[in-house]
């Protein structure tokens, strides 16, 4: 996967790609994610376009025009999935809601849910059906200003596993993002059960805090026994993240940890 930034200054671009009739200092921004997958973890490096807050609605964080109507986007925040699917009326596409699943397996549908606000840092998760045909999709709002981000983790409850989206909320140089570097990334109260799921491979791997950084485990070949090989285990640096996608964060301990993503640009492009 590879990413492109653009910037626009003094411009707004609503969800159905037209020009806003109005223009102010605003700085918006456009971040091209190319992938094939079907299932992609997507960041939220923006906010809600010509607003003041400091989070993005869910239906505003990926541009629609690149998408397929039946195309679906949930979101976790550790308690609670929401679900939406894309669908045309008119000629706009538009997200709508599907269900909201909260604790203890109550379903509710609820219209309004599109309107979930998500912060920097966050992330959702996207469902395309013909992801290939195209292979990118556009993450889109308004630019903040700010070079420091911390999210937030919810933290295990009663011993049970609490499920964190979290995504790099950069559109950094070079089209990833290292999250065992010191200098961009500083890990807070982190367990030493907790754990992160990575693609590698187009495979899950599952991820553990080792001296410092984040590691997975590989079986690699050491030697031979007589004609026969041998194998070990060994922990191995965790891979990069590609700009604008994400990961599972996973908390299995009663304190709350936190990452904070440092010298997260507000301009500049990647690819």
């Amino acid at each position: 996967m590879k990413a492109r930034a653009i910037l626009l200054t003094g411009l707004c671009v609503a969800a159905v790609g037209a020009f806003a009739d109005t223009t102010s200092a605003n700085v918006f921004g456009l971040l091209k994610v190319t992938s094939s997958a079907a299932q992609t973890i997507v960041a939220v490096p923006w906010l809600e376009c010509g607003g003041s807050g400091s989070t993005i609605s869910a239906s505003n964080v990926v541009k629609t025009a690149e998408l397929t109507v039946g195309d679906q986007l949930y979101y976790y925040n550790g308690s609670s999935y929401d679900a939406w699917t894309l669908t045309e009326s008119a000629g706009v596409k538009v997200w709508a809601s599907v269900f909201s699943v909260a604790k203890p397996g109550k379903v509710t549908i609820a219209a309004a849910s599109t309107v979930q606000s998500i912060a920097r840092g966050g992330a959702l998760i996207l469902v395309r059906q013909s992801p290939a045909s195209l292979g990118y999709f556009y993450l889109y709002g308004q630019v903040a200003g700010d070079t420091s981000v911390t999210t937030p983790i919810t933290a295990s409850s009663n011993g049970n596993p609490v499920y964190n989206l979290v995504a790099p909320p950069s559109v950094k140089d070079g089209g990833t993002i290292d999250i065992n570097s010191t200098s961009d990334v500083e890990w807070a109260n982190v367990g030493a059960a907790d754990t992160i799921m990575l693609p590698v491979g187009g495979e899950a791997v599952e991820c553990q805090r080792k001296d410092g950084a984040w590691k997975y485990l590989v079986r690699v070949q050491d030697g031979t026994i007589g004609t026969l090989p041998r194998y070990v285990d060994t922990w191995v640096a965790a891979p990069t993240i590609p700009t604008g996608t994400g990961f599972w964060y996973v908390s299995r301990t009663a304190t709350a940890p936190t990452v904070t993503w440092r010298n997260v640009p507000s301009t500049g492009a990647a690819e």
